[in-house]
């Protein structure tokens, strides 16, 4: 992304969660994921339910600026200095195109530079409020572009580890190192993090089912479920070229 489409992405993410029009909304698609971060996490629904929320929340942000769309975060490739915030195009840059860094050890962990300091942001009151926190692990992650290259060439009958290396292995190590909100399951939603990490998931599972129909349609077809609170079924999630609401997603690198 550009300097210019991340200062825009950030500025729509902060509109939506503060301002009179937008906050209700914002409150009640943070609380999708706060009320059923523990049914979000099961095999039979991790995938689906986590595109149709970023898609729920997407649709927000574009209720806002047409022109945004969530990016992802590919933490892959760069798996040995990923907290970095020096350069530029850094995740983590303290400029108001970047997330803002680690949080303070002497302040709680609080995050205290960034657009998502403690003296220009907070966490829902449904949540607890109070700052954003961060306490980075400053040590490699597991799993680099090979590996993940590796994931994404797993054949269709092994459908159940290509899901389980995402949902437990991809999923979860990047929530434990950036810690502190993000590493709570009960309020990681509040985290800006969140969704591009969660945007990055669904672009492996997008990649994957574009190797053919079989691919696309594997499992969840044959996943009864609704997800709770919603009228949704597992299966109308599986096509990101079709998805409810005449919805269509495609990533770009």
């Amino acid at each position: 992304m550009t300097i210019e489409h991340r200062k825009r992405y950030i500025n729509t993410y902060k509109l939506a969660s503060v301002h009179p029009l937008f906050k209700k909304d914002y409150e009640k698609t943070v609380a999708l994921h706060l009320n059923e971060s523990n049914e979000a996490r099961l095999p039979e629904v991790f995938l689906p339910w986590h595109r149709w929320y970023l898609t729920e929340f997407e649709n927000l942000l574009r209720r806002i600026d047409c022109r945004v769309t969530i990016p992802f975060w590919d933490w892959s490739k760069n798996i040995h200095h990923w907290w970095r915030g020096t350069e530029n195009d850094d995740l983590w840059n303290p400029e108001d195109h970047g997330l803002g860094g680690d949080g303070s050890k002497l302040d709680n962990h609080c995050v205290e530079n960034g657009p998502f300091s403690k003296d220009k942001w907070s966490l829902l009151d449904v949540s607890g409020g109070g700052c954003l926190t961060r306490n980075f692990l400053k040590r490699s992650l597991v799993h680099d572009t090979e590996n993940v290259n590796k994931t994404l060439s797993l054949p269709l009958e092994k459908f159940n580890e290509f899901e389980e290396t995402l949902r437990s292995d991809y999923h979860i190590e990047p929530h434990f190192v950036v810690g502190g909100t993000m590493n709570n399951p009960l309020i990681s939603a509040n985290s800006p993090e969140l969704l591009l990490h969660h945007a990055f998931l669904d672009k492996l599972w997008y990649e994957w089912q574009t190797k053919g129909n079989e691919y696309q349609n594997v499992y969840f077809p044959n996943v009864p479920l609704k997800f709770h609170g919603s009228k949704y079924y597992c299966w109308e999630w599986i096509d990101s070229s079709n998805l409810p609401g005449e919805v269509k997603v495609v990533y770009e690198e």
